[in-house]
This record gives structure tokens, C-alpha cells and sequence, in this order.
């Protein structure tokens, strides 16, 4: 199987039929069928080549990759293949998050040359929606994770050796917890 130029993350769909892969130097996502191990379909219009990272939505219906060198992010709506809007987020914009409340889902976004997590409220078929910013305790937010039932995000101070605790119905960082050393993923 051939992919872009320069795979980087493989997510798969909850229902475990597709694989969608991005690339560090092709401005596209592939979709990749799993029983086949074919690419079904090659997402293209991305804000940039170099996309390091990416997240899928709970129900499997979109997609949003980070483009850390241009401070962009492209969301994708994974039913018509297509990209739904380019949001400028910020210098060194790293790892999204989806995370579902209540009231709406969000996306939950490091912006490591801000020293912030940004929380986008999500609207499918539109433009998502900046609602609220979430100062670093440390510098250079990066990796981020989710509890499981969503009250709270673990994110990564790369650089400060640190984990925020931010709870999601207030939105604000509650506590910091010291780590091994330039932490950048959370699992």
C-alpha cells in the first residue's frame, strides 16, 4: 500500500473499518480500508503539508489535523471527504483533543508558542467557535488526553517538566503535577 509523502499518525474509525493517515509532506489525509489495506479515498485542500498530528471525533465523523508550522488547523468532515474549515489557531499549534460535555462537544487545542490550550466548540457543517483559553502553568503545551468521561484534560508542558489538570466545566487549570523530563504525549 502506498500513502502520501511522509506518514505520520495512524487513527482508526470506532468501528474499526478505516485507518486515516496524515503526512509530514503531503497536504493530504488518507483513508485507508482496513479489510483491503487499500487507500479508498485521499482527502486534499489541508492548510499545509507538514501535519503532525491529528484527532478524531468520539463518533467517528471528523477529523482535525494540526499543522504545527503554519498555526493552522484543518477540520475534516469524514462523511463527504472534504475539508469543512481552516482555523487559525496559533504559532506551534500541536495536539487537538475532543472532549464531550452536557451542553456541546469541544475540541481541546495546545498552542505551544502561545504557552495556552484553546477550547473550540464544535459545529458540525460550520465553523467551530473559540470559547475559552486556558493559560500554561509551564512553557510549550503539547501532548493532551482526556479523561474518559470527559470532566478533565491531562495536557504536557514539553518544556517545564509538568502536567496540567484541567477541569472542563469550569475550564480552568486546577492543578499541576511534576513529570519526566520534555514530556509530549499523554495515553
Amino acid at each position: 500500500m502506498t500513502t502520501g509523502d511522509g506518514p505520520s499518525k495512524v487513527l482508526f474509525s470506532p468501528d474499526g473499518r478505516y485507518a486515516y493517515v496524515n503526512h509530514l509532506r503531503s497536504a493530504t489525509i488518507d483513508v485507508v480500508q482496513v479489510s483491503s489495506r487499500t487507500v479508498v479515498r485521499r482527502i486534499t485542500g489541508l492548510a499545509d503539508v507538514f501535519s503532525s498530528d491529528m484527532a478524531l471525533s468520539p463518533d467517528g465523523s471528523e477529523l482535525w489535523a494540526a499543522h504545527k508550522k503554519v498555526g493552522k488547523v484543518s477540520v475534516v468532515d469524514l462523511r463527504s471527504g472534504q475539508v469543512t474549515s481552516v482555523l487559525t489557531t496559533g504559532a506551534d499549534t500541536n495536539h487537538p483533543a475532543f472532549v464531550t460535555t452536557p451542553d456541546a462537544g469541544y475540541v481541546y487545542l495546545t498552542i505551544g508558542g502561545e504557552n495556552t490550550t484553546k477550547i473550540y466548540r464544535r459545529r458540525p457543517g460550520h465553523t467551530p467557535v473559540l470559547v475559552g483559553r486556558v493559560p500554561s502553568s509551564g512553557v510549550e503545551p503539547h501532548g493532551i488526553w482526556p479523561s474518559p468521561d470527559n470532566s478533565t484534560v491531562y495536557v504536557v508542558n514539553e518544556h517545564s517538566d509538568s502536567v496540567d489538570i484541567i477541569d472542563t466545566a469550569t475550564r480552568m487549570s486546577t492543578t499541576t503535577v511534576r513529570v519526566g523530563q520534555e514530556g509530549q504525549a499523554l495515553v
